[in-house]
């Protein structure tokens, strides 16, 4: 803002920088003052850097970026493990100022392990000094410095060793293969691996292959050169594993072959130091004979806990001078699957806010590993939440916890499961309902009591079997909604046990879980569905009324028409009866029929035909009196 002879800056900017001149003009001319200069300073703050951790790949190009503004420019410096970089062989540090902008990139053609190490970009001026740190770490390839040799030849019996050493950043992994396959590393092998070490400290005859080892890390891979080993001496080609495991109630056979000898052999197996000696004949058969030696073989069968324990193969030269004998063990596990014992409900409630405590146990040889899982993920410890094995401890329960959760339990014998639903009660009562039954349906009729005033949003329902089956969980398609107070289960099977799980639900949450069981009505051979009954009735009874009409109408017309033909005909000899009445009568010189009127047209006086019957007709008269004229005769 300019004030007379005064340039003032209320609020200074960066935009404001710059030469600066006054101009001064009056009617005898102008004058211009020397140039002033205006900087302004502005705050140093990194703009661009690289990441706090970096992890890279030996061999790599790569910069580490480090962008400031602010002004004046900053000195930028960078340091690792507190040094002073500067530019060598293969580091470059590049610095760029612009206006406002300084930079210095810190560039490495082929990064090496030892350009590992803690970065410092640090930017510095007259006002204030601003710095950045990053970690770079410089992973390596593995590379293998100790490798065994190409060939070895080993006596039956003796130990061995092989090694595989190797470098590496991260450190690597070691596998080791033989024939073609990887070493297991579980107790079952006589092997042992370490750090690339493998050692045996008794050698088998299905030793004897080929071996190398594999070196892994995140950066890379590599192989050792293959070592040919060579078993001299009487040894097993096939044996058994050290550590058997058999089903309980199943059979095994375990088989020892020999081989690495001319001489003729003998294989016998013992167990607790006794022979054991053929058993099984046509007459003596499993279960009887559980344990039995045919030939070089083992057989177990229809094993229980008694069959387990340490068997002995013996195999010997039984000629020349000096036989050879070699034995190996096995140790038999019978294993029992696991079952839960015992079992849990398969509704949980807890209170809002409350703690709750679930043990899942479950019994098994070998004892088995318990899980917990919700959603097919096995759960871990968390602020409210403490699984150790089997017990499973919710200190504070919220809507969180509401659901369903399995417990698992595993053991090489098989797999268990059960499921049940936590309920955290913090919603609508449990509902008071009723069912009835038929042979494919039920229905559910229920009462609403509504908590702390708020009305229900929606129902939800699921059902299952129980018996003869148990099935899984099964929904009814949708929430019911909060006005219903009746739902049907369609499509059942008849005489079945069902469970069926209801509950309410508003704003407070989920409301008291209500279990029903029911049984569906069994299926009547002599009977059909109540409405298909009813239809059929109504159908039935509107049919015979039909047919009844129909008759009464026919026989009313029949009846109809004979009795007209009678009545013209019977009339026509009444005519001729009155006829002859008159012509008979002494006081009537001509012929009048009453029902036609005189001969001259004009009606005979005080005489009507009032009605005529088979048997009689009669007339009414002026005078009031009737009187009967039998027309008979």
């Amino acid at each position: 803002m300019f004030v007379g002879s005064q340039l003032l800056f209320s609020r200074i900017a960066t935009f404001d920088r710059g030469s600066y001149q006054c101009n001064a003009t009056n009617e005898h001319g102008s004058v211009i003052s020397p140039s002033t200069l205006i900087y302004v300073d502005v705050p140093l703050t990194f703009t661009l850097t690289p990441d706090s951790v970096m992890s890279l790949h030996e061999g790599d190009n790569v910069t580490l970026a480090c962008n400031i503004s602010g002004y004046p420019h900053p000195i930028i410096t960078w340091y690792k493990d507190n040094y002073m970089l500067n530019n060598d062989y293969h580091r470059t540090i590049t610095r760029v100022y612009s206006e406002l902008y300084s930079w210095a990139h810190l560039e490495f053609t082929t990064i090496k392990y030892t350009d590992s190490g803690l970065y410092v970009c640090e930017a510095q001026n007259r006002n204030q000094a601003i710095t950045y740190a990053s970690e770079v770490i410089v992973q390596v390839t593995p590379q293998i410095t100790t490798h065994h040799p190409k060939g070895m030849i080993v006596h039956i019996g003796d130990p061995f060793t092989l090694e595989c050493r190797a470098t590496g950043i991260p450190p690597p992994t070691y596998t080791w293969y033989h024939n073609g396959k990887s070493i297991a590393r579980i107790a079952d092998s006589h092997f042992t691996e370490n750090e690339g070490v493998l050692s045996i400290q008794e050698s088998f005859g299905t030793d004897a292959g080929e071996y190398y080892c594999q070196v892994v890390n995140t950066v890379g891979e590599v192989y050792s050169p293959v070592t040919v080993l060579f078993i001299d001496g009487l040894h097993f080609l096939n044996q058994p594993p050290p550590n058997v495991y058999i089903l309980k109630g199943t059979s095994k056979e375990l088989e020892c072959i020999v081989a690495g000898t001319k001489k003729a052999t003998r294989v016998e197996w013992y167990r607790d130091d006794k022979k054991i000696r053929p058993r099984c004949t046509p007459k003596i058969f499993p279960p009887d004979c559980q344990v039995d030696v045919q030939g070089n073989t083992l057989f177990l069968n229809s094993v229980g806990i008694e069959e387990q324990g340490t068997y002995m193969c013996v195999a010997r030269e039984i000629e020349g001078i000096d036989p050879q004998q070699i034995r190996t063990r096995a140790t038999v596990h019978i294993m029992v699957p696991p079952v839960f014992s015992p079992h849990l409900p398969s509704v949980i409630e807890g209170r809002r806010l409350g703690d709750l405590t679930i043990n899942c146990t479950a019994a098994g040889k070998p004892p088995p590993k318990i899980e917990w899982l919700k959603s097919g993920i096995t759960m871990s410890n968390d602020t409210f939440r403490e699984i150790k094995g089997g017990l499973f401890y919710i200190s504070e329960l919220h809507t969180r916890d509401n659901g369903k959760f399995i417990c698992t339990a595993t053991n090489p014998a098989g797999t268990v499961a059960q499921v049940i639903r936590i309920h955290v009660n913090s919603g609508p009562a449990r509902l008071n309902a009723t069912i009835k039954v038929t042979s494919w349906s039920a229905t559910l009729n229920w009462k609403v009591r509504l908590t702390n005033g708020n009305k229900i949003n929606h129902f939800e329902m699921e059902y299952q079997e129980v018996d003869p089956e148990i099935t899984t969980w099964m929904g009814v398609g949708g929430d019911i909604p909060g006005d219903a107070r009746q739902f049907t289960l369609m499509d059942l099977k008849a005489n079945t046990t069902y469970q069926v799980h209801m509950w309410a639900v508003n704003k407070e949450g989920i409301g008291e879980i209500l279990t029903k069981l029911f049984v569906t009505a069994p299926i009547m051979t002599n009977t059909v569905p109540r409405g298909i009954a009813g239809n059929h009735l109504i159908i039935v009874v509107s049919a015979v009324s039909v047919i009844i009409c129909l008759i009464l109408l026919l026989v009313c017309i029949v009846l109809t028409r004979k009795n007209s033909r009678f009545w013209f005909s019977k009339n026509q000899e009444d005519g001729h009866s009155l006829i002859n009445s008159q012509q008979d009568s002494p006081s009537s010189g001509s012929v009048v029929n009453p029902a036609f009127g005189t001969e001259n047209g004009g009606k005979q006086g005080g005489m009507e035909l009032h009605e005529v019957t088979p048997r009689s007709t009669v007339y009414g008269t002026t005078s009031g009196k009737q009187e009967v004229v039998d027309t008979s005769a």
